[in-house]
């Protein structure tokens, strides 16, 4: 079907429903931090077109997997593949989500601020796209999306979810593209963190831990001050992580810093002494995960699960609005995989991930006075 866009690429508006049964949610949606690339083009932005809607419906698909009570894998595939549709064999499914978008500006940039260089380190735009806007700063949107009544509880919860931890864009893991709105009451009810845990602890399911991300199980760290905009707040989380997690440098040389634990150690030097015994931490992180040599020849390697070309960070940071500040947080979900992992050029070096990794982010949070709490289930 020929997709119709306005002179400015952004999609038309969508007119009021009037299918029988239909739950429509419209309001206005901003990303509170920059949101990095999510464009038609994977070197740069779409400049009018901060949100795109197959993004928005993916995102809420991931946050349906993180609230949904189906504990069965194959279960929920097929109940997944019902509301957001899917390709069974030569036959596609439509998705159920409808999403709009409308009426999208930001202020496009082609660097992130300075100071968040850490968790943008991925962005390594190819010569001919060096000026090329790949940030949008300021976005918003606004957004309308239905589904059917009955299914709009388990949606709903999926939005909810969305807008306390999750964001659009890459590198939304990492503080990125946080979304938030102010015009929903499920937004305004937000005030504090005990209002905030309220809330998370309703969309918890209920029976035990999954084989995918899931809120069950997950715990919230937040940060012990707040801050007076989102971007100083994620600066708190980003800050925080770099304490234990990266190789300081200091007159050519690299070190470890004073607070990273053993853990924190480079996952593809241990692999090659360890020869298929290491339960990497780092992996148990987020995969792939690329390391350079410092000195001598440089040489690069990538640290990847074996047979599949990621694996989701259980580990998401991101500035959260609480009544007329911001606080960063950590949601530090289960690991959910004991996969085998490998380097790349080093097929001899074996290994397996920590699916506990989050234990060692949250105890070196609790070291910097992050107040750890964990979510419970409340529907």
């Amino acid at each position: 079907m020929r997709r119709i866009t306005t002179s400015k690429g952004t999609p038309p508006p969508l007119g009021a429903s009037t299918e029988q049964g239909t739950k429509v949610w419209e309001f206005t949606l901003k990303a509170l931090t920059p949101i990095y690339k999510g464009g038609s083009d994977p070197n740069q932005i779409d400049p009018d077109r901060p949100f795109r809607g197959p993004s928005i419906r993916g995102q809420l698909r991931v946050w349906w997997r993180a609230t949904s009570e189906i504990s069965d894998p194959r279960e929920l595939w097929e109940a997944e593949a019902r509301l957001f549709g899917a390709v069974h064999g030569n036959r596609p499914v439509a998705s159920q989500v409808r999403v709009g978008v409308t009426a999208g500006k930001s202020v496009p940039q082609n660097r992130p601020p300075g100071d968040l260089l850490y968790v943008t380190w991925v962005d390594r735009p190819a010569p001919e796209y060096m000026d090329s806007p790949r940030y949008h700063d300021n976005a918003q949107a606004r957004l309308r999306i239905s589904v059917p009544r009955s299914r709009a509880g388990e949606v709903e919860r999926a939005l909810q979810a969305w807008l306390l931890f999750g964001g659009i864009g890459g590198r939304s893991r990492r503080g990125l593209g946080a979304v938030w709105s102010d015009d929903l009451e499920f937004c305004h009810s937000i005030q504090d963190i005990e209002s905030f845990m309220k809330a998370a602890g309703k969309l918890v399911p209920s029976n035990g831990g999954r084989k995918w991300p899931s809120l069950a199980g997950a715990r919230v760290a937040w940060a012990p001050e707040a801050r007076n905009t989102a971007l100083d707040a994620l600066r708190d989380g980003v800050a925080a992580l770099r304490e234990f997690r990266a190789m300081r440098h200091q007159g050519g040389r690299s070190f470890t810093g004073s607070h990273r634990p053993a853990e924190f150690q480079d996952d593809w030097l241990t692999l090659s002494r360890a020869r298929g015994h290491l339960r990497g931490v780092n992996a148990g992180l987020g995969l792939p995960l690329p390391y350079q040599t410092q000195h001598g020849q440089v040489r690069r390697f990538t640290l990847m699960p074996r047979g599949a070309n990621r694996y989701p960070s259980p580990m998401l940071i991101r500035p959260v609005k609480l009544g007329g500040g911001y606080r960063a947080m950590f949601l530090l979900m289960e690991g959910w995989s004991e996969a085998a992992i490998e380097v790349s050029r080093m097929p001899q070096v074996q290994g397996m991930i920590d699916r506990h990794a989050t234990n060692v982010v949250a105890r070196e949070l609790k070291k910097q006075r992050w107040n750890l709490r964990t979510l419970q289930g409340g529907r």
